[in-house]
């Protein structure tokens, strides 16, 4: 199957949202949606890598500290969040996470939520703190009947 650059997408892509419904989404948004995502040069890459990082960790300091009142290192945790990526991979689920991975993980946790269970609920949201929405709208280009959650 031969994959189409980004130009020779049509105005509207068919796409269904997060809530389940079908409509589509500009080309104009996805367009930009690429453009802030991919990296022009290797600086710019670890920029980036870093700026994740960093989101990453506030993500799950926020989470923490909205559960628990407590909040975490962030130094730490971005320490955490880089060992992830150059291991398990960028985005990794805390159920493919190394049993190093997941003691570090939960090791940044207040000592009476440190479990495999908050810490993969906080991890998760932790990733969220990146993702983009980009709208679906219906067939007219301007009726938004969901989102596509995106990074």
């Amino acid at each position: 199957m031969d994959m189409l650059s980004i130009e020779e997408y049509p105005d509207l892509i068919a796409a269904i949202a997060t809530n389940g419904k079908e409509g589509y989404i500009l080309k104009s948004d996805l367009e930009r949606y690429y453009a802030a995502a991919m990296p022009n040069n290797p600086e710019e890459a670890i920029a980036m890598m870093n700026g994740y990082f960093k989101q990453w960790a506030e993500g799950l300091d926020d989470y923490v500290f909205g559960k628990t009142g407590v909040r975490i290192d962030i130094e730490a945790a971005k320490a955490v969040f880089r060992t992830i990526n150059d291991t398990s991979g960028a985005k990794s689920p805390y159920v493919l996470l190394s049993d190093m991975e997941k003691k570090a993980l939960i090791s940044l946790l207040p000592k009476d939520y440190q479990n495999e269970s908050f810490a993969a609920e906080a991890l998760d949201a932790a990733y969220k703190a990146t993702e983009i929405s980009i709208p679906v709208y219906l067939l007219d280009g301007k009726t938004i009947v969901g989102e596509l959650r995106a990074g």
